[in-house]
């Protein structure tokens, strides 16, 4: 099969798809990661205090939640994961026994998204310390880092446009994908 593969060039149906669901599986996850890093470093910045945040540990990153980036994000992650268990589904009709694949659930991907960002969280909160407190994405300052608001601040200049972010173009991706 495999030199049939190599001759034709011709893959199984099911390996076609398979390279679709791991592309929508780690566009999903990167998106999921990227939001919840932004949210919480906006979280911890709001707080006020610099002393706690130099001193935040790995595990304590890690552990950090928020109900309400949970609530208001659970639509997106809904649709974007019954996009995703649909390729699962897709797939598993088509490959062998032994290759098919168990479907994502919500609360496992945020499980694993707060246990995978909490580098980037340390990591970015250093970043924003070390910044000058003029520069951008220093602490206490609205403006590009913002998860909210209608445009972007840089410097005193405000951009009249919304911002388009990564999550957008992925809904909207998924969003094409679910009418097709």
């Amino acid at each position: 099969m495999n030199r049939l593969v190599q001759r034709q060039g011709v893959a199984p149906p099911w390996v076609e798809i398979q390279g679709e669901l791991e592309a929508a599986v780690t566009s999903f996850r990167s998106v999921l990661k990227q939001s919840w890093v932004r949210r919480a470093v906006r979280m911890l910045t709001l707080s006020g205090s610099h002393r706690l945040l130099r001193e935040l540990s790995l595990a304590e990153a890690r552990a950090l939640r928020d109900g309400e980036w949970e609530a208001r994000e659970g639509v997106y992650h809904k649709s974007a994961l019954e996009e995703v268990n649909t390729l699962v589904r897709k797939y598993n009709a088509l490959a062998p026994y032994a290759l098919r694949r168990a479907y994502y659930v919500r609360d496992v991907e945020l499980a694993r998204a707060y246990e995978e960002s909490g580098e980037d969280i340390l990591r970015e909160l250093g970043r924003r310390l070390r910044a000058p407190a003029s520069g951008a994405g220093s602490l206490g300052r609205r403006g590009i880092d913002d998860d909210e608001g209608d445009g972007v601040t840089i410097g005193s200049v405000q951009s009249p446009s919304p911002v388009l972010r990564l999550r957008d173009l992925v809904w909207q991706w998924f969003r094409g994908r679910r009418r097709t």
